[in-house]
This record gives C-alpha cells, structure tokens and sequence, in this order.
C-alpha cells in the first residue's frame, strides 16, 4: 500500500501559501489607495488653506474692490471645494469634497461669497482663483471665483 499523504498534504500547502498571499497582496493594495487618497486630500487641504489665509488677510487690511489672483493646483480626487453657504451662518465655512465622498469641513473668519452667489465652488480643474473685497448689505465678503 503507497503513502499518498505527501501528494495531498503538498497541495494542501500550495493551496495555503496562495490563499495567504493573495490577502496580502489585496491588503497592501487597499494600503496603498488608501494613502494615495490622503496624500491628495492634504494636498486640497493645503490649496484650500492657502486660499482661505490670503482672504483673511484681504478681509481684515484690504480695502472694497481689492483684488488678488492665486493659482492652484487640486489634485484629480477632488471633487470640489466650496467656501461660503447658502446659510448666511455658515458664510464662513469652507470645505473639500472628493470623488470618493469623503468631506472635510474647515472655519475661517472670513465671509465667503461667489459670483453673484452666497458660495462659491471650484472643481479640480481650476488653475486660478481671483478673490476680491466687497461689501454686500454693509457686510464684508471675500468673493471667490475659478477660473
């Protein structure tokens, strides 16, 4: 009578070891969108802050009718970044929202405004944004646009 234990336990490893690696793999590949897409919200984050530090800058020295132009560079996860609201409580509230539905929610002490609008958005593929100092109702604003 043969001994076929090594044949089926042989396999039996195989099938181990490939099972193993496999969820390795797939963990290391999780691992790495996962850092991909903080290492693009950083990105946003430091473009947003950027933006919103030489608005509070306009809105506490400027004077009405001062414009700046800033360029940016948004990384391609972004879905959009939003300053102000159409809540006149939240004029203040910027914040980043990605392809991947993630949101982050960031206060300034400055009252955002669009064009015409009480927010203003910018997609990814904005290359340049132009702040400007009005004063709407006696209140001031910083309105942004893309471009």
């Amino acid at each position: 009578m043969a001994d076929n234990n090594g044949i089926t336990g042989l396999a039996i490893q195989y099938a181990v070891a490939i099972v193993v690696g496999s969820a390795v793999i797939g963990v290391l590949i999780h691992i790495s969108i996962r850092m991909e897409r903080e290492h693009e919200i950083n990105i946003a984050i430091k473009e947003a802050k950027k933006i919103a530090n030489i608005a509070e800058i306009m809105y506490v020295a400027g004077d009405e009718g001062s414009v700046q132009k800033i360029k940016t560079k948004f990384p391609k996860g972004i879905r959009e970044v939003v300053y102000g609201s159409k809540n006149k409580d939240l004029s203040n509230r910027y914040y980043i929202l990605t392809e991947w539905n993630d949101k982050r929610i960031f206060y300034s002490n400055v009252s955002f405004c669009g064009n015409g609008k009480e927010y203003a958005i910018i997609d990814s593929n904005c290359r340049e944004v132009i702040l400007s100092l009005v004063i709407k109702e006696g209140k001031r604003y910083v309105e942004i646009m893309g471009r």
